[in-house]
């Protein structure tokens, strides 16, 4: 078992227990399991909540009620056996490390 840790923009919103050893089929598990189609990912209890999923973030309060955290999108860092990735239009982007 390998873990995504999943950022949306600098918030550590989950980290996501994955079966697969490849990067793309590991980051292909967590976005995945980010993702609101049928409820929310980040609330147990409804079709979206996958039990790999570990919440690391607060989920949002908004007059009283709770809501869940939205999906991964375009942009969000996941990162993968120490190597971060960006999500891309299709797929996912090694970011490079450069060295000051």
């Amino acid at each position: 078992m390998s873990t995504v840790e999943v950022y949306h923009g600098p918030v550590h919103v989950a980290s996501v227990e994955t079966p697969y050893a490849t990067p793309e089929d590991a980051l292909e598990f967590a976005w995945r399991c980010t993702q609101n189609i049928s409820g929310s990912w980040s609330r147990p209890g409804n079709p979206d909540w996958h039990d790999a999923v570990t919440v690391r973030a607060p989920l949002p309060v908004i007059e009283g009620k709770e809501y869940g955290l939205r999906s991964s999108m375009m942009g969000d860092r996941f990162i993968f056996e120490g190597v971060t990735y960006s999500v891309a239009m299709c797929g996912f982007e090694e970011q490079k490390v450069v060295a000051a």
